[in-house]
C-alpha cells in the first residue's frame, strides 16, 4: 500500500510542477507561446486629454504634435564615438523621451513637456539645457493648468519666436 501512495504523491507533484508557470517558462514551446509581457497604455487619460488640446492648438498653423519621441531621434552626441567620453554623453539621452514634439512640415521645432508631480525639476532643467543647446525650445505646461487650445497655441507661438 505504501508504494502506491508514494507513486500517487509523486504523480500529483509532477502534475503540479508541470502546470506551474515557472516550469512552462523554461520550455522552448512555452517561451514561443507565452510572453512575459503585456500591453501597456501609451498615454495616461490626462496625457490623452492634453494631446487632443495640443493637436487642436497646432492645427490652425499646419503643425503636428508627435507624442513620446526618443531624444536620440532629435539629438546625437557631437563627439566621436571612438573617444572615451562618448558613452557618458550618449547615456544622458539614450533612454529619455520628450513628451511631445511640435513639428512643422515634418521638422521638429519645439518640445512640449507636460509637468506633473512625477517630474524632477533639476533633471528637467538639465534636459532643457541639452535640448536648447541643440536648437529646440522647450515649453513646459503644468498638468493641472488645463490650457485651452487657443492659450496653448499662443504659448507655442511665443516659444517659437523667442530667442533660446
Amino acid at each position: 500500500m505504501a508504494p502506491v501512495i508514494v507513486i500517487i504523491v509523486i504523480a500529483i507533484a509532477l502534475a503540479l510542477a508541470a502546470s506551474s508557470p515557472w516550469v512552462r517558462t523554461l520550455s522552448k514551446a512555452a517561451r514561443r507561446s507565452v510572453s512575459p509581457y503585456r500591453r501597456a497604455a501609451a498615454m495616461t487619460a490626462n496625457e490623452l486629454d492634453f494631446h487632443q488640446t495640443l493637436k487642436a492648438a497646432c492645427a490652425p498653423d499646419g503643425r503636428e504634435a508627435w507624442p513620446q519621441v526618443a531624444m536620440t531621434a532629435l539629438i546625437q552626441p557631437k563627439i566621436n564615438p571612438k573617444t572615451s567620453g562618448y558613452w557618458a554623453v550618449w547615456n544622458k539621452i539614450s533612454t529619455r523621451r520628450v513628451d511631445w514634439v511640435v513639428a512643422e512640415h515634418g521638422e521638429p521645432r519645439l518640445i512640449v513637456e507636460l509637468d506633473d508631480r512625477t517630474h524632477d525639476a533639476a533633471a528637467d532643467h538639465d534636459r532643457d539645457e541639452i535640448l536648447n543647446a541643440c536648437g529646440y525650445p522647450v515649453l513646459r505646461v503644468q498638468s493641472r493648468a488645463k490650457p485651452t487650445p487657443r492659450l496653448l497655441r499662443d504659448q507655442i507661438n511665443d516659444k517659437l519666436t523667442a530667442p533660446l
